[in-house]
């Protein structure tokens, strides 16, 4: 099994302006992030819109992610299906394609049981043999797991499970967990990126339009640059503050930014969406330049 850390981001999925997918964009961004040094890529996270596509799409974007990676960086394919026997199937689908991990977001429509929660969650990973990420983001799903829980999947799965935290007021839990023995990634566009490492995080998997900014503050930190690592991720804080608005004004910001930074030309969003008005862009051509000011001012 591969070492699943540093910066994995959630590749989104590129639309032309009909609405359909743009894989020639897609495979463009997939070079450019790997060309960047990003230790993986994730697809099929809520940053890929994945509850907008459909099942055809989804074994089209599979398996052209996993060729066009070809085994470069660390590959994970995310599973959302609230049906036990369904997420299985696609686990197994995303094994044999090739992808290295997967993150398993667990049923959370019709607020399931905990027992029920922990039972899909034991069956996914015991239907592959492949590492699997386990997604906790109750603001999105409004569930509340219980930190028994995750540490009950610790002493069942070891080295196996990773933990992505995507809560508010992360801090304690992600502690707690590494006391105990788990490897967390922090997600929610790495907005508490460098709280996380200082608790013991061993990545992040943001959006990709700064994926480079959180390459430079992984990077020095683990090389005991701490000062510059928090100079850099402040910079970005007011930027990623701003589009944690709501889950699809994050997506419009990301595609619009990635288009102003020049790694996509199309930045549609399937319906329904949030529209970025010309107030919204300005601010964000606003963040961009602030952004790169600082970056080479902190360099």
């Amino acid at each position: 099994m591969k070492n699943i850390d540093g910066v994995i981001p959630v590749l989104p999925t590129i639309f032309n302006s009909k609405g359909e997918i743009n894989f020639e964009e897609i495979n463009n961004l997939i070079e450019n992030l790997i060309s960047g040094k990003v230790n993986g890529l994730t697809i099929f996270g809520v940053g890929s819109e994945f509850y907008k596509l459909s099942e055809s799409e989804n074994h089209k974007i599979l398996n052209n992610f996993i060729n066009r990676v070809s085994n470069r960086i660390i590959t994970i394919v995310s599973i959302t299906q609230h049906s036990t026997k369904n997420a299985c199937l696609k686990a197994l689908e995303a094994q044999e394609a090739g992808a290295d991990a997967l993150m398993l977001l667990p049923p959370f429509f019709g607020s399931p049981d905990i027992g029920s929660v922990l039972s899909h969650i034991s069956t996914v990973i015991k239907s592959i043999n492949i590492p699997v990420v386990l997604q906790y983001a109750p603001l999105e799903t409004n569930m509340i797991i219980p930190e028994d829980i995750f540490k009950e999947l610790i002493q069942e799965y070891g080295d196996r499970i990773y933990f992505k935290i995507e809560s508010k007021l992360p801090g304690a839990l992600i502690s707690n967990l590494v006391e105990k023995g788990a490897k967390i990634l922090i997600g929610r566009g790495g907005i508490n990126f460098y709280e996380a490492l200082e608790r013991g995080a061993v990545g992040v998997m943001p959006g990709c339009s700064l994926y480079d900014f959180f390459i430079l503050i992984y990077n020095n930190y683990i090389n005991g640059k701490k000062e510059i690592s928090f100079r850099l991720h402040n910079s970005i804080i007011p930027y990623l503050t701003f589009v944690d608005q709501s889950t699809e004004m994050f997506l419009a910001s990301e595609k619009y930014f990635l288009k102003l930074r020049g790694l996509i030309t199309e930045d549609y969003c399937r319906a329904p969406f949030f529209k970025l008005d010309s107030k919204y862009k300005e601010i964000l051509n606003n963040y961009k330049n602030v952004i790169i000011d600082e970056q080479a001012t902190i360099l």
